[in-house]
């Protein structure tokens, strides 16, 4: 009795273990070296270095995009995305007009799931452009970054 007492114990303590683990790596922020100038939602971004993370800290949806020299941030609100397969490493995919960079997808290492953002006034505009004078289409760009 007292052997199955202190198995379930430890079997409690494992999971909850497992449970922080996986609540402090989420909310860990992601580090990532953007070589170029891009969108979010309805401000430009130099190329620099950026801290992506939530604003809220029970809130994964609202995400903050934050130089790391504390110059130049913008908040955005984002829905859930998902893929088959865990990613392996911190992602930011941008969607790639010309010149034009939009940010619209962030990724956390070792999850299946995403934040997506939505098509900014600015992007709809460039893809009504582009459409009108048959130019370069949208392409898709990653960064991979880590968790801080």
């Amino acid at each position: 009795m007292k052997k199955q007492t202190l198995s379930a114990f430890i079997l409690i303590g494992l999971i909850l273990a497992a449970a922080f683990a996986a609540q402090a790596q989420t909310t860990r922020p992601l580090v990532v070296n953007v070589p170029f100038d891009f969108v979010v939602g309805k401000k430009t971004l130099p190329a620099g270095q950026y801290t992506i993370k939530r604003l809220v800290r029970d809130n994964d949806k609202l995400l903050l995009v934050q130089s790391t020299d504390g110059r130049t941030a913008q908040s955005i609100q984002t829905s859930v995305v998902e893929t088959n397969a865990a990613t392996a490493a911190a992602q930011l995919k941008f969607h790639r007009y010309g010149d034009k960079y939009f940010l619209f997808q962030v990724w956390t290492p070792g999850t299946q799931t995403g934040r997506e953002l939505p098509k900014s006034r600015l992007e709809q505009i460039t893809i009504r452009e582009l459409a009108q004078s048959n130019a370069t289409r949208q392409q898709t760009v990653s960064v991979s970054g880590r968790l801080e």
